[in-house]
């Protein structure tokens, strides 16, 4: 969970400094790429798409947001929660 970690320190250490936050979070990304977990890959988009989404970083957290549906897809493409947040 080092994207955690990454998350955690732009979000409480870098709030001031938006360039070292960015770094932070770019590198929270790779890291959530690697986790080889489905469901902590999602939990390491969610959290860091809704990072992005409070720092009005729409664009970035429309992208990051994106990255979840072929998560969700992988974890059980029967489920009946992620039908329903794919119809909305």
């Amino acid at each position: 969970m080092a994207w955690k970690t990454l998350l955690d320190d732009a979000r409480w250490n870098h709030r001031d400094d938006p360039a070292r936050a960015d770094e932070l979070v770019g590198r929270a990304i790779r890291s959530a790429e690697a986790e080889t977990e489905a469901a902590e890959r999602v939990r390491a988009f969610e959290s860091i798409a809704d990072y992005l989404d409070g720092r009005e970083r729409w664009a970035e957290a429309s992208m990051v947001y994106g990255r979840l549906i072929p998560l969700d897809y992988e974890r059980d493409p029967e489920d009946e929660a992620w039908l329903a947040r794919q119809t909305g």
